[in-house]
Parts: C-alpha cells; structure tokens; sequence
C-alpha cells in the first residue's frame, strides 16, 4: 500500500484561522497531516511568541515530513510572508520542493481557490479530486465560522455582564480557555473580537477615522466599535514588537467610557486580568 504524503503544519497564527479548510483540504487529498507537541522553543528576541512556536515546529517538521505547508499574507498586493523577521528562516530550513505555499488574499477568494488548487497539484495529478477536497473542506470551514458566530450573537442577548477579549485571532486562540475560566468565577460573558461575522467587522472598522490597511487590525478596530455599547469592559492583549499594535495602542481608537486593560502577550498576567475584571463588577 503507499504511503501517505506527510504533511506538516506548524502552528502557525494562519492556521488558528483557516485550519478547518486546510484540514479537510489535505485530508480529502489522502495527505497525512502532521504537527509538533514539543513544548521546548528556540528562542528569538525579535519575534513574538505565537511565532517561536511556529519558528520551532517548523525546525522539527521539516525532519521528518515531505511537505510543510507555509502561509503567505498578501496586503495591497504585497507578499507580507506572515512576519519579516521569518524570510531568512524559511529559506534556510527547508527545501524549495518542501514548501507548500498557501498564499492568502482575505479580500479575494480567487487567491485561495489558485492558492490551494496550486497545492492540490503538487500532491496529486487528479484534478477532479482536487477541485471535490476544495468545495468540501470550504463548506466544513464555513458552516465552523457560521457556528461561531451564531453562537456568540446568541451570548450577546444574554442579560449577564459581558467583557470583549480583543486581539488577534492567533492570540485569542492561546489565551482563551485561561480567560474564560476567570470571566466564569465572576459571572461574566466573554466576547472574542474574533468571532464577529468579518463582514460586519469591516463595515463597523470605517469608524476609526484613519485609513486601516491591515485586514486583521480592520476586524479587531470593527469589532471594538461593534460591541463598545453592549460590554462592561474590554482587554486588549498586545502582540509583541509588532508594528500595527501601535494602531490600535493609539488613544483616538478607544471610547474613554469603557474601561480597558492593556496587556502584553508575552508578559500575560492572569492575575492583572483577575483585578481588572473585580473593579467592574
């Protein structure tokens, strides 16, 4: 019997967002998909902790598996690569055939088709199979998006106090079941800037009275505009060493009658969190 195609997807912060496509995409295409459980990172100062993770399992993937499947975001057309501090790395620890380049336009879904259809290619000649795994693992990520929506729409009716968390979806994903337990002593509803339906979040973002070019900081500003009048409080937790944080660090984005709490990714301090939350309720 032949051996299935060893696909390793580190755990990147694009993942957080699109691994229910990506999952099914290379499951359907008769890939086996492999991750990394070590918890030991190598460590580098100008790149925040979300990407030591990534740095690392892509040191230990590319040992061992056929393919590493790396994300490249496009902004105004300009390949982004995920972070800068990331070119050098890629190029050195895997081969060109190696890479599996899933190159995302948030704004054009004709990139991801090209995109994953480009990846289809490279693992398997049958294209019929190829544009199936495609329609199929969409309808998975989109009925997983739907869910998560509905589901935080429904929190919101609620009649208990409510806390918007806001960050970067790959944040929020890392840090969520630390917050949720705290808001849950206290009775409080948390409300994750990632889960509001990105249309919305786009339209709301054009009240920040600056032009916003980054798609991610669009729906985090589109967010806090969406919800400032339905929370109690908001906990902003910052990327490390990251250019765009200043953006949203900037006072002119923020209503002065809502309470917030600023922290650090790196430096995340439940207990601050625990205190904050106190003084609310």
């Amino acid at each position: 019997m032949k051996r299935k195609k060893r696909v390793g997807v580190p755990r990147n912060p694009i993942y957080y967002r699109d691994g229910v496509l990506l999952k099914h995409f290379l499951i359907n295409l008769n890939c086996k998909i492999i991750s990394n459980k070590e918890k030991e990172l190598t460590i580098r100062d100008k790149i925040c902790y979300p990407y030591q993770i990534y740095i690392n399992d892509i040191n230990v993937l590319s040992e061992i598996c056929d393919y590493i499947l790396i994300p490249e975001i496009y902004n105004y057309g300009i390949n982004n690569n995920v972070c800068p501090y990331l070119k050098e790395i890629l190029t050195d620890k895997m081969t060109k055939r190696q890479i599996l380049r899933y190159k995302i336009k948030y704004t054009s879904l004709i990139f991801e088709i090209t995109s994953l259809f480009i990846i289809g290619l490279k693992l398997t000649k049958n294209i019929i199979k190829i544009i199936y795994s495609y329609i199929y693992a969409k309808r998975k990520q989109i009925n997983y998006n739907n869910n998560q929506e509905n589901y935080q729409r429904h929190l919101i009716d609620k009649e208990q106090k409510k806390i918007l968390i806001m960050s970067y979806f790959y944040i929020l994903e890392d840090i969520k079941e630390e917050i949720i337990s705290i808001l849950k002593k206290y009775n409080i509803i948390p409300i994750f800037s990632n889960y509001l339906n990105k249309k919305e979040a786009y339209k709301f973002s054009q009240y920040y009275k600056e032009e916003l070019g980054n798609i991610y900081v669009k729906e985090m500003v589109g967010a806090y505009y969406y919800y400032q009048y339905i929370v109690s409080g908001v906990i902003y937790i910052s990327p490390n060493n990251c250019e765009i944080d200043n953006i949203l660090n900037s006072t002119s984005v923020f209503n002065n009658d809502v309470p917030l709490l600023k922290i650090k990714h790196n430096d995340i301090d439940y207990n601050i969190i625990d205190e904050f939350i106190k003084k609310l309720i």
